[in-house]
């Protein structure tokens, strides 16, 4: 592996990772606004950031491994393109940039769901990746 991507193997995952502990401490800061007009949160920037840097991390760290099959790299790439277009799929729907939802249930479900679906399709990869792996290992009888 090039020493670039290493870097931006380490870059996503840190941004990932940083993202995350920031989304789930809650803080007060998620709620201050980047841009007043118009207003745009600090927390939509930073789960943007982290779903685009969450599939890159896995697709960087799959290419690592020589034996992963071409279609999950091409299914984590199709994954990035859904996680860059959260956002503005959020704009579209709610009609504003913080992705607020006063008085539209439906699509605020719709968006969430699309949120759920594209983390998910992440953890499923990764999940059939692992599996695939412990099956291969299981037919060359070389458990560990």
């Amino acid at each position: 592996m090039k020493e670039k991507n290493k870097l931006l193997l380490l870059t996503s995952f840190f941004l990932f990772l940083s993202c995350l502990i920031f989304l789930v401490s809650g803080s007060e800061m998620l709620l201050l606004p980047l841009i007043k007009n118009p207003e745009i949160p600090l927390g939509n920037l930073t789960t943007a950031i982290g779903l685009i840097a969450f599939p890159i991390w896995v697709y960087l760290a799959f290419q690592l491994n020589k034996n992963t099959p071409p279609l999950i790299l091409k299914f984590l790439k199709f994954n990035v393109v859904l996680n860059i277009l959260w956002w503005p799929i959020g704009r579209y729907l709610s009609g504003n940039w913080k992705n607020s939802f006063k008085n539209i249930p439906e699509k605020s479900e719709l968006f969430k769901n699309y949120t759920f679906l594209i983390l998910g399709i992440t953890l499923v990869i990764i999940l059939f990746y692992f599996i695939l792996l412990i099956y291969k290992r299981i037919t060359q009888k070389t458990l560990f």
